[in-house]
């Protein structure tokens, strides 16, 4: 008689086989989801800085650049802008740039 299918032992030991494999891979599938997460925030930052910073050169005319100065821009201008995407930032979130001479020093503020 010829045998098809399988058997009740068969299919315990794949399912068991993959519970290990899963098992092992699930910590460091985990830890690439945390990393894939940082590095879209840190570019996220990384825009909205080149962002405030295209804005202080397109409205250079309004501010007063001296050395010390600090200077924010809420996002919601640079979404006004287009500079960048609307991600439903709060209405106080802003961007802090230090003018050092010709340098511009910018941090992303949200609270």
């Amino acid at each position: 008689m010829k045998k098809t299918g399988f058997t009740l032992i068969e299919i315990t030991a794949v399912v068991l086989i993959l519970g290990v494999i899963f098992l092992i891979s699930f910590p460091t599938i985990q830890r690439l989801m945390k990393k894939s997460e940082q590095d879209k925030d840190s570019m996220n930052n990384e825009n909205i800085i080149m962002a405030a910073k295209t804005y202080l050169n397109i409205h250079s005319s309004e501010y007063e650049f001296t050395d010390g100065t600090d200077i924010d821009i809420l996002l919601s201008k640079l979404v006004e802008e287009d500079l960048i995407d609307d991600n439903d930032y709060a209405e106080n979130d802003k961007v802090v740039c230090h003018i050092n001479g010709s340098n511009k020093e910018c941090s992303v503020v949200i609270e």
